[in-house]
């Protein structure tokens, strides 16, 4: 088992928060942002990402968030992290793909960033593939809406530890992506267009998607996390996106 660093901001300190089947979710003293610790090897961790399947509403899910990314960014060169999308696929870690500089105009991650040991190192590489002003997309589970805070430790995410080491809410996200050189600029929750007898379970399953853009330089690793205000549009399910 491994003590876990927080990936926003390097810190240590961090609060117990829940204990889930035997797994400890911690908060950041000092950024908040919510992960595993301690937890297993890497390789551990890639085993049992391994074994997870694909839920059925995946592909609904992604479809909406598709429809938004056209509007802004009509035409281009896609990089999918986790080869959900396009016919070509790369197996390998992300840092192991040998893209050349600025060669990507959008780049997803569509239920990814969860699973990463260390995010942080990992979106210095996609800043990297990522044209100036090129768009990232990234949807995950958010761990800051009213239905998980409700929820709390029954928060079915939280029973995916430790296949999820990294629990994220639009802020401690958005600073993630701002220490990373990308600015979040736009999100809005996703789901599965599911009929009104299912959509208390949706909510429960409450997932974000955030919009960034690469506008500036990313912080070295080493680099501690400033804490700042964050604004971001909020965009709700069903409305118009302006391109």
């Amino acid at each position: 088992m491994i003590e876990a660093t927080c990936t926003v901001c390097r810190r240590r300190e961090a609060r117990l928060l829940h204990v889930v089947d035997g797994w400890r979710i911690v908060r950041c003293t000092s950024c908040s942002h919510r992960y595993l610790s301690p937890r297993p090897s890497p390789e551990e961790v890639r085993r049992s990402t391994d074994s997870v399947h694909e839920p059925e509403h995946v592909p609904d899910r992604v479809g909406q968030v598709v429809r938004r990314i056209e509007r802004h960014e009509p035409a281009g060169r896609v990089l999918d992290v986790g080869s959900r999308l396009g016919p070509r696929v790369l197996h390998g870690r992300l840092d192991s793909i040998e893209h050349t500089d600025e060669s990507f105009d959008v780049v997803t991650m569509f239920d990814v960033i969860a699973h990463l040991e260390d995010p942080r190192r990992d979106l210095l590489e996609v800043w990297r593939v990522l044209r100036r002003g090129g768009l990232l997309v990234v949807a995950t589970p958010d761990a800051g809406s009213i239905a998980t805070r409700a929820l709390g430790s029954r928060w079915p995410e939280l029973k995916r530890a430790p296949d999820h080491l990294q629990f994220f809410t639009v802020r401690s996200l958005s600073e993630l992506l701002a220490v990373s050189g990308l600015t979040a600029f736009q999100w809005h929750t996703i789901g599965r267009g599911a009929p009104l007898r299912t959509m208390i379970a949706d909510l429960a399953h409450a997932e974000m998607c955030v919009y960034a853009r690469k506008t500036g330089v990313p912080q070295p690793l080493a680099t501690r996390w400033r804490q700042r205000e964050v604004r971001i549009a909020r965009v709700r399910r069903g409305a118009v996106t302006p391109a």
